[in-house]
């Protein structure tokens, strides 16, 4: 297996030679695991009209060179050892330099969408 990190905008992707890939949004720094051990974990997306809604499960920040994970479910926290921190990094301040907050904000749309 190979690790891989690609940015798309606000989304950052990335897997680890373990295995294991993730999905995070640079925003309001929430995460999806999207696979495990080389398996596909399923990640809920749904279309709401001219939205994305994503069933986010961790916040995720950068903290001391290490991606720290904390779970909305249990609020337990954890640390990716193997994540690209580097490449999180230097992703998160090229968005947050090349864009206005404002419109960074307009991005992420709230839970209550399509209500």
């Amino acid at each position: 297996r190979e690790a891989s990190f690609r940015a798309l905008g606000v989304f950052l992707l990335f897997s680890t030679t373990e295995g294991d890939a993730w999905f995070l949004e640079i925003t309001e720094s929430d995460a999806a695991r999207v696979a495990q051990d080389g398996e596909a974990v399923d990640l809920s997306l749904e279309e709401q009209g001219e939205h994305i809604v994503i069933n986010w499960s961790h916040a995720f920040s950068v903290t001391d060179r290490k991606l720290h994970l904390r779970s909305y479910a249990t609020h337990e926290t954890s640390v990716l050892p193997l994540a690209p921190v580097q490449q999180i990094f230097a992703a998160i301040r090229r968005v947050k330099k090349r864009y206005d907050p404002t419109l960074l904000q307009q991005i992420h749309a709230s839970a209550a969408v399509g209500e």
